[in-house]
């Protein structure tokens, strides 16, 4: 594992961001969701992979809130989803 993979990564779908970084004990990048109450994580085998699965989390989120007639959090900044 490189320095630069150790550092925290910030990646982002429909403005939701996550900060990814390394675990040496999982042996996985993990990834947690910021600005929003709600706790929301994922972890992946790379960066690219982390992409993905902080779409596939953010739809699964998303998708549950609406199924049940709530309202998700959305990140601090905004007040409603980017999309």
């Amino acid at each position: 594992m490189s320095q630069e993979t150790q550092e925290t990564v910030t990646i982002e779908y429909k403005g939701y961001k996550a900060a990814v970084k390394w675990s040496d004990e999982d042996g996985m990048f993990v990834g947690k969701v910021v600005d929003i109450k709600d706790s929301v994580s994922f972890m992946s085998h790379s960066i690219p992979e982390a992409h993905k699965e902080l779409g596939d989390v953010i739809e699964f989120y998303l998708e549950t809130w609406k199924k049940h007639g709530l309202k998700p959090c959305y990140p601090k900044h905004q007040d409603t989803p980017l999309f």
